[in-house]
Parts: C-alpha cells; sequence; structure tokens
C-alpha cells in the first residue's frame, strides 16, 4: 500500500549459515536449510560463499576409475598416488597435476583385477586387488612410495566375495600400532610388511553371514561396523539386515561392546570428535562405546536427502575435525572446525561430471584441497580460485 514503510520479514546471516540442512524439507529441524547444494559452511564462516570449482587432472593419462588415494612427498613436491581397477595406478604430481602411470609397478593379476583397501604403515603402502579372472586370488601387497618394482605380498588367501557383492578390505592402523583390515566376516591383522609371517588374515571372527564393512579407533577401541546383506549394496535391492557396531579394546577376543540395529547395510564409520558415526543405507547414526545408536540424521520417506551407495574410498576426516563422505554425484559432510561452533549437517562439492558418482576422496594438506574420484574414470581437484554455483533454499 502507498506509504506504507516496509518491514524485514527476513535476515540469514552470521551463525545462520552454519545451521545446515534439515532433516525434513518443510520445516526447519536440526538446520535452517531444505537445500544448500555446492556450499561448505565451513570454508569462510558466517559467509555465504559457494565452493570451489573443480579442475580435470590429466585426463588424457588417467584411463581407469581411481578407488583409494594415498599421499607422500619427495623434497618440496607432493604427490598422490591413485589406486584404480583393472590393476591401475596413477602417481599424480600436485604441483604440476600431471599424472604418470604406474602400473608397471605391481603385479597383482591381470586385466580386471579391482582395488579393495588401501593404507599407509610403516613408512610403505599396502594395497589389496582382487584378480576378477581368477576367483579366489585376493592378496595384500606392500610397496614402497614412490611405487617400485619391489611389491611385497604380506597377506593371501583373503575373503572375496562374489564379483556383484565385493568384500570392502578397509584398512585402519590401531591404537596398538596393529593395521587392521575388514576381510568378509574376519578382521585380519598385519604387523610385518616385509613378508606373510606374524600376519593374520582371520585374527577376529564374526557369525558366518556377517560382512564386516569399515574400522576406525575412538582412541582406546578398534570400532568395527558390518551387516548381513548378501546382495550387492549399489542394487535397488532393499530390505532389513541385522547391522551392528562392535567396540574392541585389541587386549583379547572378546569385544568390549556390541550394538545391533536394522538397516539396509551399514557402508562403514568415522569417528567425530567424541561421536562415533555410522553411515548406514536409510540413516546416519550417532553412538559410542556405551551408548547404542540412534537416527542422526534419516534419508527415507519426508527427508530432505535421500539414501544413496557409499563406497570405502570416498569416506574422510578433515585435520580440522570434519567428516565427508560421498552421496551419489555429491559430497556430503558433518562436524564443526571449533567447539564453539554448532555440529552441522551440509552438502558440498559436486563431481561435475552429469551422471557420475564419486567413488574415492582425498584430502591433501597445507593446500585444503579435496580431490575426487569419479566412477566416469576422471579426477578433479577443487582447488580453481574461482567459485561453482551454489543454491540455499530455506
Amino acid at each position: 500500500m502507498a506509504g506504507q514503510k516496509s518491514r524485514k520479514i527476513l535476515e540469514v546471516s552470521g551463525r545462520d549459515w552454519l545451521s545446515g540442512i534439515s532433516i525434513h524439507p518443510y520445516m526447519p529441524i536440526g538446520g535452517l536449510f531444505q537445500t544448500a547444494d555446492n556450499f561448505d559452511p565451513f570454508d569462510r564462516i558466517g559467509v555465504f560463499v559457494p565452493n570451489k570449482s573443480p579442475a580435470n587432472i590429466d585426463a588424457d593419462d588417467i584411463t581407469a576409475t581411481i578407488r583409494f588415494m594415498v599421499d607422500y612427498s619427495t623434497g618440496n613436491i607432493s604427490h598422490i598416488i591413485g589406486f584404480a581397477d583393472d590393476e591401475n595406478v596413477f602417481d599424480i604430481n600436485v604441483n604440476t597435476s600431471q599424472a604418470t602411470d604406474e602400473s608397471g609397478n605391481i603385479s597383482v593379476g591381470s586385466v580386471g583385477s579391482n582395488v579393495e583397501g588401501v593404507a599407509k604403515y610403516k613408512g610403505v603402502v599396502v594395497y589389496v586387488y582382487r584378480n576378477e579372472q581368477s576367483p579366489g586370488a585376493t592378496t595384500a601387497y606392500s610397496n614402497l612410495m614412490p611405487l617400485t618394482g619391489s611389491q611385497t605380498t604380506i597377506l593371501t588367501g583373503l575373503e572375496v566375495g562374489t564379483t556383484a557383492q565385493r568384500y570392502p578390505h578397509v584398512m585402519k592402523v590401531a591404537p596398538d600400532k596393529s593395521l587392521y583390515m575388514t576381510n568378509g566376516r574376519y578382521i585380519s591383522k598385519i604387523t610385518n610388511t616385509d613378508g606373510t609371517s606374524d600376519n593374520d588374515a582371520q585374527f577376529l571372527t564374526f557369525d558366518n553371514d556377517v560382512i564386516t564393512r569399515g574400522l576406525d579407533t575412538d582412541g582406546q577401541h578398534l570400532i568395527i561396523v558390518g551387516d548381513t546383506n548378501a546382495v550387492d549394496v549399489s542394487s535397488s535391492t532393499v530390505s532389513n539386515n541385522r547391522c551392528f557396531v562392535a567396540f574392541w579394546n585389541m587386549k583379547s577376543q572378546d569385544l568390549t561392546s556390541i550394538w545391533e540395529f536394522q538397516d539396509n547395510y551399514v557402508a562403514g564409520v568415522i569417528v567425530q570428535e567424541n561421536e562415533v558415526i555410522v553411515l548406514g543405507r536409510d540413516n546416519i547414526y550417532t553412538c559410542s562405546v556405551n551408548s547404542r545408536p540412534k537416527p542422526l540424521f534419516n534419508m527415507t520417506g519426508n527427508a530432505s536427502l535421500s539414501g544413496f551407495t557409499i563406497e570405502p574410498g570416498s569416506i574422510i576426516k578433515t585435520p580440522s575435525g570434519l567428516v565427508m563422505w560421498s552421496a551419489g554425484q555429491s559430497l556430503r559432510g558433518y562436524g564443526r572446525i571449533n567447539s564453539k561452533l554448532p555440529k552441522t549437517f551440509f552438502t558440498a562439492y559436486t563431481h561435475p561430471t552429469p551422471g557420475s558418482n564419486l567413488v574415492s576422496v582425498f584430502y591433501q594438506l597445507g593446500s585444503n584441497d579435496l580431490w575426487c574420484g569419479g566412477d566416469d574414470q576422471n579426477l578433479y581437484s577443487f582447488s580453481v580460485p574461482t567459485t561453482e554455483t551454489a543454491t540455499i533454499i530455506l
């Protein structure tokens, strides 16, 4: 009406930008935003700034899907080693963004050998490949960094699963300084990187129908997650299955505690401060050694976000304390970078190739850059000074 003064009806500023994604799209529960794509609220606190744009890394030389990444440095040059399917490995010079094919420095079978786990341990890199053309030939190896022809077999006879249901071989260095690994219904233990002696493929055993899928540590326990889903977790088949998160002090064969719950499957586990975050198909759960899992974020029915297959090589924790994981084409995150800030659930860093999914993520110290590999065989670094287009819906 003429002469009527304008009134402010909404203001979003300061801590509002840290509220994150709401659990439900039609009212703010846990967050203010129905949608907040390509926006990391901790990149520039208190300001709505879209994420950095991704740069495609040497697409001419990277010719396979990178599923796991580790880094090393030589002199003042940082390198990332990308372990890929079909017996492929690439060494990426971070300074020049050039990739070198290092596949000749590993010998894991033949074309069709797919990588199922990678970790740095005792100054070397440990990797597991499954030879799809020779069922039963799943083996763990160690190698120097940069890779050389000095590959060493350190564990044989690992569980193979099926072609459709590949068993993840997720690795974690535990508080007892041993390297543990998921291995079907077993947890393997590695202490020797120079040979097979003292390494045990079946150090800890679960029920016959269990598949262990993820490991992390809270500083006192090795945390193990798994489920009884017997079908390919990337398929559209969804069913209720027995899932669990177990806490083990590594001093005996008895678990300190084990919590069971129902979900389609469990993709992994990662610790954020005093919370243990369990990544399920239908829910993100929070728990601890003394408290059973409870949903932190639901992804079914009337939910702001839907469930996706989460790849084991895409679950990371940044030095600032944020945890991130893949969700289809996007990267999701949770946490905070300071105890005086609220914990936030957010979505960020979209793989730019339409229809592709993120399968591996790596956080580079120093530059604070994210490296994301997709199932389209492209590797991107979110390091370009320009920014993406971001969408915010209240």
